[in-house]
């Protein structure tokens, strides 16, 4: 694999993570997207395309707000713990089982399923203080 083929294999694997990430935490991506309407509004020239960017904003803002509900009801809660326990289940497995205990070998998890272990802890570790900020 020639130098150019690994880097286009690089750059789609982190447009893939990229895409994977707001899924996940999809509160974030809309907080780029209120920054980046309001950047916009502050350079706008008139009016109108300051009234566009407060269009913008305003919906922008109720996507945010219905996201940050989400949250509070029982339903929809459950859903990021059920992603996560599967790793958290594993990782308590190779630590106490197999490492501290010493007794037993747990297969190594794959390219792939390393990566979603690691983007579920970026979330939980990174994506709940967005969330706290977003909530004051």
């Amino acid at each position: 694999m020639g130098y150019n083929s690994a880097l286009a294999a690089k750059h789609r694997c982190g447009l893939v993570l990229q895409l994977f990430l707001g899924l996940i935490n999809p509160l974030e991506k809309v907080g780029r997207q209120i920054a980046d309407v309001k950047i916009a509004k502050m350079s706008a020239e008139g009016e109108s395309d300051k009234l566009i960017h407060d269009e913008q904003i305003a919906v922008l803002e109720g996507r945010r707000d219905i996201l940050l509900e989400e949250t509070k009801h029982s339903s929809t809660r459950w859903i990021r713990p059920a992603f996560a326990a599967p790793f958290v289940i594993y990782n308590l497995k190779v630590i106490v089982w197999d490492k501290v205990l010493g007794w037993g070998v747990t297969d190594p998890l794959s390219q792939n399923m390393w990566w979603i272990e690691v983007t579920i802890i970026g979330f939980y570790f990174l994506g709940r203080p967005v969330e706290k900020y977003f909530r004051k």
